[in-house]
């Protein structure tokens, strides 16, 4: 009641907060204003909309978009109002005004609007889009950003309109003047004789008036605003960075939703490439990157993309190689230039190698047909003699091969075209650089693949061995565990895809024998008064080893479940409960402590209980989990009795099982150092006291959150 009293306030401070806390706390029902009026919050906003301050005129456009968000549904005459505001001489309230047209865009896109060119009106979500189009050629740099940004979210906009946008031409008096030869052949067509009273009969010599100009009706001409014309190829030319990004979002966003206007549309975007702008570059360079399935690269539009790869930044140059990879070429012409183009490009920057090499094999597998008939030239081979057999660590050379043999993969013909010298080199990179030569179909040519299914059978006869290996005596179960791990072993070897999971096996399986190794260990038939540190050092080691081990294999491998995850942190648990054993029996009872440890059982403690938040909102409670959980209450009820401690313990040490089930394929978190390399001919020099720079160049494979990873 006190917001709506102080309405008329002289101030706008005063005015502009009751409209804000008017809008957050009213409701649908009308509000009194006096005890002879009531309005709805909707007619408040609008007969404030007409405020003489601008701060008051904003409030009120975004207190509109607040009452929107509770769920209000707006008036149709509110968007009149935004439309009228959209010439306002402040620009907060053209930007807010702008917002609030998107927003009814969305909400009745298929209300029709009359218009002057269509007599049957137009849809409102064409009117809402020229609209906001209309306001790139603000004068605020703030209010065109935020118009072109908007444009990318109208997607049901019809082609005409979106066509227009990459496009300057103005039809005029809003209607399209057709030629003469038009209109001569639709008179034909119709069945007129153009006999008579035609252009063909008049007498006047040829081409003195050869284009009949039809005169509008004076009361059609009006000055219209340009609209949807060319608005993307204005964003594209601003001077702020600004617009010209999100120019580039709003195509790719567009053109995404509709195949037709991202092959319009790919000229501007390589356009781009030529901005002075670092940022800009980049984000046409990525957006033409996610419209890759649509682009075909011409000639003319190659030699654009080409002069980027000589940029000085490596980030841009990489993106580019990975643009080449992904899109396809029209012609041989353009492969070959390509193909030339990053040769050149690899002897400027030798650092960029790999990024070469990937982005030539991605080329390989795409263009087969085009490869095919560019070997000779490639390999530099001849008919009747002989060539010198080129160096097979020339990275030149290891370029060219990624890019035959991944175009091999898809044609055949390609082997028949190869000289001698190419089957050993072909082993030799196959088995030095896997990531970029493919396995090989030529059975006879080359090597031949792993059946598959064989070695899935064997994974298979393998795991159900070692389950039940895991449920046998601990007396009986070292020497079959060993021929696990090497079946396990023998297996990562035989192929590539079961070798995560295989060598997770291996390495859980050397903690589980490591634990028997401890629960079977002599110290534990010597009374704790005759434990010495000689005893214990041995399982000190192997308390390290398991903790080493288990979180090696809860981080290094992905796809885990839950399940192994409870597994994984239970061999800490037991890790932990049994360095806690180690420590309380070094000491003898002649030096027993009259207080309890409270930092030694304090850690284990917090173990226990993070392992109880995990499993409670993880996974379901099984009996043997609730082992664990009770084994908590267990050390905080006999806290105070040290013996009673040592018992509960130990029991728990000794006989909790431990068990494990692979049903996920796993990903093993890799990573490759490209550079800098081991062993370099020219050391890094550096002064005493002052930083070095060193570029450093690595594959990660498989790593969920990057700011997890360290360069040690």
């Amino acid at each position: 009641k006190t917001a709506i009293k102080k309405l008329e306030d002289c101030h706008q401070d005063v005015r502009c907060s009751c409209l804000f806390l008017i809008s957050r706390i009213c409701m649908s029902e009308p509000i009194k204003i006096t005890s002879a009026r009531s309005v709805t919050p909707l007619e408040l906003f609008n007969e404030f909309s007409a405020d003489q301050d601008p701060r008051v005129r904003e409030v009120v456009f975004q207190s509109l978009l607040t009452l929107h968000q509770r769920g209000h549904i707006l008036d149709f005459i509110l968007y009149e109002k935004a439309c009228v505001a959209l010439s306002d001489d402040y620009e907060d309230v053209r930007q807010a005004a702008i917002m609030l047209i998107w927003v009814f865009s969305h909400t009745q896109p298929e209300r029709l609007i009359s218009s002057v060119c269509q007599p049957d009106g137009i849809p409102l979500m064409d009117d809402a889009f020229i609209k906001i189009c209309s306001m790139v050629n603000d004068s605020s740099m703030k209010v065109r950003a935020k118009a072109v940004s908007l444009l990318s979210s109208l997607h049901n906009v019809s082609f005409a309109l979106l066509e227009q946008t990459l496009d300057k031409k103005l039809m005029s008096s809003g209607k399209k003047t057709k030629s003469f030869n038009e209109r001569a052949s639709e008179r034909f067509l119709g069945g007129e004789d153009t006999s008579i009273n035609t252009q063909w009969n008049t007498g006047n010599t040829w081409s003195d008036n050869l284009v009949t100009v039809n005169k509008p009706d004076e009361q059609e001409v009006q000055l219209m605003n340009t609209g949807a014309c060319g608005v993307f190829v204005r964003a594209l030319e601003d001077e702020y960075m600004e617009v010209r990004s999100a120019g580039i979002d709003s195509i790719c966003e567009l053109a995404n939703q509709n195949a037709q206007f991202a092959q319009l549309s790919t000229d501007f975007l390589v356009d781009m490439f030529n901005d002075e702008i670092e940022i800009v570059r980049l984000n046409s360079i990525t957006s033409l990157m996610k419209l890759h399935k649509y682009v075909d690269f011409r000639e003319d539009q190659l030699d654009t993309v080409l002069e980027c790869l000589n940029d000085f930044n490596q980030l841009v140059r990489d993106s580019v190689r990975e643009l080449l990879g992904y899109c396809l070429l029209s012609t041989q012409a353009c492969l070959h230039a390509t193909v030339l183009a990053l040769l050149s490009n690899l002897k400027k920057y030798p650092l960029d190698n790999e990024s070469i090499w990937k982005c030539l094999k991605e080329l390989g597998k795409r263009h087969s047909y085009f490869v095919s008939s560019l070997v000779p030239e490639l390999l530099v081979t001849h008919p009747y003699y002989a060539v010198p057999e080129p160096n097979i660590n020339d990275p030149s050379h290891i370029a060219i091969a990624a890019l035959i043999f991944n175009a091999a993969e898809n044609c055949s013909s390609i082997f028949s075209l190869l000289p001698s010298y190419t089957k050993q080199h072909y082993e030799y990179l196959r088995d030095s650089l896997p990531h970029l030569i493919p396995q090989s179909k030529e059975k006879k040519e080359f090597s031949t693949d792993d059946d598959g299914n064989v070695v899935n059978d064997f994974f298979s006869s393998a795991v159900s061995r070692m389950y039940k290996v895991l449920e046998m005596p601990n007396s009986n179960m070292n020497t079959s565990i060993l021929s696990c791990i090497k079946d396990f072993q023998h297996i990562k070897s035989m192929n590539q895809y079961f070798s995560p999971a295989a060598e997770f096996l291996c390495l859980f399986l050397e903690c589980h024998q490591k634990l028997i190794k401890c629960r079977s260990d002599r110290t534990w038939s010597i009374p704790a008064a005759m434990a010495t540190s000689s005893l214990c050092s041995s399982l000190q080691n192997d308390v390290i080893d398991l903790m080493n081990n288990s979180y090696k294999l809860e981080f290094m491998y992905s796809g885990l479940a839950s399940e192994n995850v409870n597994t994984l942190r239970l061999i800490r648990i037991l890790a932990h409960s049994l360095c806690v054993l180690l420590e309380l029996r070094l000491i003898t009872k002649d030096h027993l402590p009259k207080k309890v440890n409270l930092k030694l059982w304090g850690s284990f403690l917090q173990r226990l209980r993070k392992f109880k938040e995990h499993v409670v909102s993880t996974s379901d409670v099984n009996d043997q989990l609730k082992e664990v959980l009770k084994l908590q209450d267990s050390i905080e009820e006999n806290v105070s009795e040290t013996s009673t401690l040592i018992t509960v313990l130990q029991e728990f040490f000794l006989s909790y099982p431990i068990n494990i089930s692979v049903k996920n394929r796993l990903r093993l978190t890799h990573a490759k150092m490209v550079e800098p390399r081991s062993y370099l001919d020219t050391p890094l020099k550096f002064c005493a006291g002052l930083t070095l720079s060193v570029l450093v160049v690595a594959y990660i494979e498989n790593v969920d959150n990057i700011s997890d990873i360290q360069v040690k």
